[in-house]
Protein backbone atom coordinates (compact mmCIF):
# COMPACT_ATOMS: atom_id res chain seq x y z
CA UNK A 1 0.00 0.00 0.00
CA UNK A 2 1.45 3.02 -0.93
CA UNK A 3 -0.04 5.73 1.23
CA UNK A 4 0.47 9.72 0.62
CA UNK A 5 1.29 10.94 4.26
CA UNK A 6 -1.06 13.86 4.75
CA UNK A 7 -1.72 14.24 1.28
CA UNK A 8 -4.80 15.05 -0.88
CA UNK A 9 -6.02 14.70 -4.61
CA UNK A 10 -5.85 18.28 -6.23
CA UNK A 11 -9.17 19.35 -7.33
CA UNK A 12 -8.18 19.34 -11.20
CA UNK A 13 -6.62 15.52 -10.09
CA UNK A 14 -10.48 14.50 -9.12
CA UNK A 15 -11.34 14.43 -13.08
CA UNK A 16 -7.69 12.68 -13.57
CA UNK A 17 -8.07 10.03 -11.77
CA UNK A 18 -11.97 9.56 -13.03
CA UNK A 19 -10.70 9.13 -16.17
CA UNK A 20 -7.71 6.56 -15.32
CA UNK A 21 -10.36 4.83 -13.33
CA UNK A 22 -12.55 4.39 -16.34
CA UNK A 23 -9.56 4.12 -19.06
CA UNK A 24 -10.07 0.40 -19.42
CA UNK A 25 -13.91 -0.47 -20.58
CA UNK A 26 -16.19 -1.83 -18.10
CA UNK A 27 -14.71 -1.14 -15.17
CA UNK A 28 -17.23 -2.14 -11.58
CA UNK A 29 -17.08 0.90 -9.51
CA UNK A 30 -18.98 1.04 -6.16
CA UNK A 31 -19.20 3.63 -3.12
CA UNK A 32 -17.04 1.23 -0.31
CA UNK A 33 -19.77 1.43 2.03
CA UNK A 34 -23.31 2.84 1.73
CA UNK A 35 -25.27 5.48 3.14
CA UNK A 36 -27.56 4.14 5.96
CA UNK A 37 -30.64 2.13 4.50
CA UNK A 38 -29.61 2.84 1.06
CA UNK A 39 -28.73 0.43 -2.01
CA UNK A 40 -24.94 1.37 -2.30
CA UNK A 41 -24.15 3.60 -5.24
CA UNK A 42 -22.35 2.27 -8.74
CA UNK A 43 -20.76 4.59 -11.46
CA UNK A 44 -20.74 3.78 -15.25
CA UNK A 45 -18.66 7.00 -16.07
CA UNK A 46 -15.82 8.84 -15.40
CA UNK A 47 -17.90 12.20 -14.81
CA UNK A 48 -20.44 10.44 -12.80
CA UNK A 49 -17.44 9.10 -10.67
CA UNK A 50 -15.62 13.02 -9.91
CA UNK A 51 -18.88 14.58 -9.54
CA UNK A 52 -20.03 11.76 -6.39
CA UNK A 53 -16.00 12.15 -5.30
CA UNK A 54 -16.28 16.25 -5.59
CA UNK A 55 -19.91 16.80 -3.77
CA UNK A 56 -18.31 14.49 -0.97
CA UNK A 57 -14.69 16.25 -0.59
CA UNK A 58 -15.76 19.43 -1.06
CA UNK A 59 -19.52 19.86 0.38
CA UNK A 60 -19.45 17.29 2.69
CA UNK A 61 -15.64 17.42 3.74
CA UNK A 62 -15.97 13.82 4.41
CA UNK A 63 -14.00 10.94 2.95
CA UNK A 64 -13.89 9.07 -0.37
CA UNK A 65 -13.88 5.49 -0.54
CA UNK A 66 -14.44 3.27 -3.45
CA UNK A 67 -13.62 -0.06 -5.03
CA UNK A 68 -12.48 -0.72 -8.22
CA UNK A 69 -12.37 -4.06 -9.89
CA UNK A 70 -11.59 -4.62 -13.86
CA UNK A 71 -12.80 -7.51 -15.95
CA UNK A 72 -9.13 -9.04 -16.96
CA UNK A 73 -8.94 -9.17 -12.51
CA UNK A 74 -11.14 -12.03 -13.11
CA UNK A 75 -12.85 -11.35 -9.51
CA UNK A 76 -15.71 -9.17 -8.71
CA UNK A 77 -16.88 -6.97 -5.46
CA UNK A 78 -19.64 -8.71 -4.21
CA UNK A 79 -22.41 -6.76 -2.11
CA UNK A 80 -22.87 -7.66 1.21
CA UNK A 81 -25.33 -6.58 4.06
CA UNK A 82 -24.63 -4.99 7.19
CA UNK A 83 -27.46 -5.28 9.61
CA UNK A 84 -26.64 -2.28 11.87
CA UNK A 85 -27.12 -2.71 15.86
CA UNK A 86 -30.19 -0.87 16.96
CA UNK A 87 -28.98 0.20 20.48
CA UNK A 88 -26.16 2.41 18.95
CA UNK A 89 -28.08 3.48 15.87
CA UNK A 90 -31.66 3.07 16.36
CA UNK A 91 -33.07 5.29 13.59
CA UNK A 92 -31.32 3.30 10.96
CA UNK A 93 -31.29 -0.42 10.21
CA UNK A 94 -28.55 -1.16 7.29
CA UNK A 95 -25.78 -0.35 5.39
CA UNK A 96 -23.80 -2.33 2.56
CA UNK A 97 -20.84 -2.90 1.41
CA UNK A 98 -18.67 -5.08 -0.92
CA UNK A 99 -16.50 -8.04 -0.40
CA UNK A 100 -13.78 -9.79 -2.46
CA UNK A 101 -10.09 -10.76 -2.50
CA UNK A 102 -9.02 -8.43 -5.09
CA UNK A 103 -10.81 -5.27 -4.85
CA UNK A 104 -9.03 -2.00 -5.33
CA UNK A 105 -9.98 0.12 -2.82
CA UNK A 106 -9.30 3.97 -3.21
CA UNK A 107 -9.48 6.69 -0.18
CA UNK A 108 -9.14 10.41 -1.12
CA UNK A 109 -9.14 12.68 1.82
CA UNK A 110 -10.87 15.76 2.00
CA UNK A 111 -8.87 19.05 2.09
CA UNK A 112 -7.41 19.79 5.04
CA UNK A 113 -7.91 16.66 6.66
CA UNK A 114 -4.66 14.75 8.53
CA UNK A 115 -5.67 11.16 6.87
CA UNK A 116 -3.62 10.17 3.75
CA UNK A 117 -5.32 9.58 0.37
CA UNK A 118 -4.16 6.20 -0.56
CA UNK A 119 -4.68 3.10 -3.38
CA UNK A 120 -4.63 -0.45 -2.05
CA UNK A 121 -5.57 -3.95 -2.85
CA UNK A 122 -4.75 -7.31 -1.10
CA UNK A 123 -1.89 -9.47 -2.40
CA UNK A 124 -2.08 -12.75 -3.59
CA UNK A 125 -0.20 -13.75 -0.45
CA UNK A 126 -2.10 -12.18 1.98
CA UNK A 127 -5.45 -13.65 0.21
CA UNK A 128 -4.16 -17.21 0.32
CA UNK A 129 -3.66 -16.03 4.25
CA UNK A 130 -7.13 -15.47 5.32
CA UNK A 131 -9.06 -17.64 2.73
CA UNK A 132 -9.86 -20.08 5.15
CA UNK A 133 -11.17 -17.65 7.51
CA UNK A 134 -13.39 -15.88 4.85
CA UNK A 135 -14.69 -18.73 3.00
CA UNK A 136 -17.28 -16.46 1.53
CA UNK A 137 -15.10 -14.45 -0.44
CA UNK A 138 -14.40 -17.59 -2.55
CA UNK A 139 -11.19 -18.48 -3.96
CA UNK A 140 -7.95 -16.53 -3.80
CA UNK A 141 -7.04 -18.21 -6.83
CA UNK A 142 -10.01 -16.66 -8.95
CA UNK A 143 -7.77 -13.76 -9.08
CA UNK A 144 -5.59 -12.69 -11.65
CA UNK A 145 -3.16 -11.42 -9.62
CA UNK A 146 -1.27 -9.95 -12.06
CA UNK A 147 -3.94 -7.49 -13.23
CA UNK A 148 -4.47 -6.51 -9.84
CA UNK A 149 -1.43 -5.28 -9.38
CA UNK A 150 -1.01 -3.74 -12.62
CA UNK A 151 -4.24 -2.07 -12.18
CA UNK A 152 -3.53 -1.32 -8.78
CA UNK A 153 0.00 0.51 -9.34
CA UNK A 154 -1.47 2.39 -12.33
CA UNK A 155 -4.10 4.43 -10.39
CA UNK A 156 -1.44 5.13 -7.62
CA UNK A 157 0.77 6.66 -10.06
CA UNK A 158 -2.31 8.88 -10.80
CA UNK A 159 -3.26 9.93 -7.50
CA UNK A 160 0.36 10.77 -6.48
CA UNK A 161 0.73 13.32 -9.67
CA UNK A 162 -2.51 14.61 -8.80
CA UNK A 163 -2.18 14.97 -4.85
CA UNK A 164 -1.18 18.27 -3.26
Amino acid sequence: TQRLENMQISESGINFLAEAIFAVENPQVVEAYSECDREPLSFGSASELAFYIEQKLTLSKILVHIFVVYPDMQGGAVKKRIELNQSKMPEHKFRYTWEGWGLISIQLSPPQSKLASSVSANTEARALKWAPNYSEYGSPSAWNWAAVKKHQNKLQRVLKRNAL
